[in-house]
C-alpha cells in the first residue's frame, strides 16, 4: 500500500505543478459592454476609410497625384494609417471641397440653364425657338400655320 500511496503523492504533485505552472500564463480577460455610440463611430470611421480609399482608387486622382510627385501607393498606406479622428476631418474636408468647376463644367451648366430658360418661354408663347414645342397660349402677334 505504500507503494500506492507514493504513486498518489506523486501524480497529486505532478497534477498541482502543472495547475500553477498553466495558470500563471493564462491571461486574465475582461468583458466590458461597449456603447452604441463607440459602436457607430467605428462604424462611421470605417466607412469614411473606404469612401477615401475608393475615392484614391479613380485613375484621374491617381493621374493628378503622380503629376504632383506623389506615389499614389505612399498615399494609400498614410490614409490607412490614419487615425479615426484624422478620417473623420479629411472626409468633412473632402466633402466641403467645390467638385467640378472647371470651364467644361461651367459652359454645360450655362448651356443647360439657357436651354431650359428658352424652352419655358416657348411653352408660355413667348417666344417660337422650338418648332416641337406647342403653345397653349394664343398670343396676337403669334402666327399659326
Amino acid at each position: 500500500m505504500t507503494r500506492l500511496t507514493e504513486r498518489r503523492a506523486w501524480l497529486a504533485a505532478l497534477v498541482s505543478a502543472l495547475l500553477i505552472i498553466t495558470s500563471s500564463w493564462a491571461a486574465v480577460a475582461q468583458a466590458a459592454m461597449i456603447g452604441t455610440e463607440q459602436v457607430v463611430q467605428e462604424a462611421t470611421a470605417d466607412a469614411e476609410r473606404e469612401r477615401i480609399q475608393a475615392m484614391l482608387q479613380r485613375q484621374d486622382v491617381r493621374d493628378k497625384l503622380t503629376e504632383l510627385g506623389v506615389a499614389p501607393d505612399r498615399v494609400e498606406a498614410r490614409v490607412a494609417a490614419l487615425s479615426d479622428a484624422e478620417v473623420k476631418a479629411l472626409s468633412k474636408r473632402m466633402a466641403e471641397m467645390p467638385a467640378g468647376e472647371g470651364p467644361i463644367e461651367t459652359v454645360l451648366v450655362l448651356g443647360v440653364f439657357v436651354f431650359l430658360v428658352l424652352l419655358v418661354t416657348d411653352i408660355l408663347g413667348f417666344t417660337d425657338v422650338f418648332p416641337f414645342v406647342t403653345s397653349q397660349v394664343d398670343l396676337p402677334n403669334r402666327t399659326s400655320d
